[in-house]
């Protein structure tokens, strides 16, 4: 004989398609104030972390830490790209072969602290606009694009004002190291 269902059970079952549908449309709406808000929040706390990384004294750099600890911040074809330059770098100690300034911020210099300005939203790319804080610059010192990928915001390109993208300069390095000659070979 089967068991009716409790009316408790009911209850739970409808507030759980409910929680369900709600994350659903929230995730949806990419052009929302709220994921507005959660990519200005994602990119912020990413800065604060990273750059008291950058500024501290360390066994490897930001950006090894990084690629070792955080991955799940980039997208894969960022990590990839960001993880080959570094290896390729890493083999070799007396030239630079990788990239010779800060990925993420832009810079050779020791970071500072970096505010989230502008974002802008187009077809599920985000671009945030990236300051030092402090800076009288018109344009920002990078521009962060971030995407939703599997359910996570991650960044998928670092772009510079008036000099390219990360993911273009990575492209670069590695077929100028693919052409050079080289003792390994």
């Amino acid at each position: 004989m089967e068991q009716p269902v409790s009316q408790t059970k009911l209850i739970r079952a409808a507030f759980t398609s409910i929680l369900v549908a709600t994350a659903l449309g929230i995730t949806a709406k990419a052009g929302s104030p709220d994921s507005s808000q959660a990519v200005r929040s994602f990119v912020q706390s990413f800065y604060n972390s990273y750059t008291a990384l950058a500024s501290g004294i360390h066994d490897s750099s930001p950006l090894e830490t990084i690629l070792a600890k955080r991955r799940s911040v980039l997208s894969p074809e960022l990590f990839r790209a960001l993880k080959a330059d570094d290896d390729a770098q890493r083999k070799v100690s007396d030239d630079v072969v990788g990239l010779d300034f800060d990925p993420f911020l832009n810079t050779q210099e020791q970071a500072g602290h970096y505010t989230i300005g502008t974002i802008t939203a187009s077809q599920g790319i985000y671009r945030v606009e990236i300051r030092e804080r402090g800076s009288s610059d018109k344009l920002p010192d990078v521009i962060a694009e971030v995407a939703r990928e599997g359910g996570n915001l991650v960044f998928v390109n670092f772009i510079y004002p008036g000099n390219g993208d990360l993911l273009s300069v990575l492209k670069t390095l590695a077929q100028e190291r693919d052409k050079a000659p080289s003792a390994n070979h």
